[in-house]
């Protein structure tokens, strides 16, 4: 299993928390958090990663491997998810 997250989904849990009444005091707590993760890479990124594999297409089909290549891109894409 990974560790990675979305940043999306958590800033988005975030706001939500952040939203509520309760928490009004807190509020720029919240704000600048979500600053903070705005601010980060991502982990990996996908669309540069598959073009890097995009360029092995050629010497893999040399070999008849270019479907193996194939099924890397879908897994990348993916983000490692079945």
């Amino acid at each position: 299993m990974s560790d990675l997250i979305s940043r999306d989904r958590l800033i988005e849990k975030i706001t939500k928390h952040m939203n509520k009444p309760e928490n009004a005091d807190i509020k720029g707590i919240y704000e600048g958090f979500i600053r903070v993760l705005k601010c980060q890479p991502v982990a990996c990124d996908v669309d540069k990663v598959v073009g890097q594999l995009e360029e092995f297409r050629a010497e893999l089909a040399q070999f008849g491997a270019d479907g193996i290549l194939t099924d890397m891109l879908e897994i990348v894409r993916a983000g490692g998810k079945e």
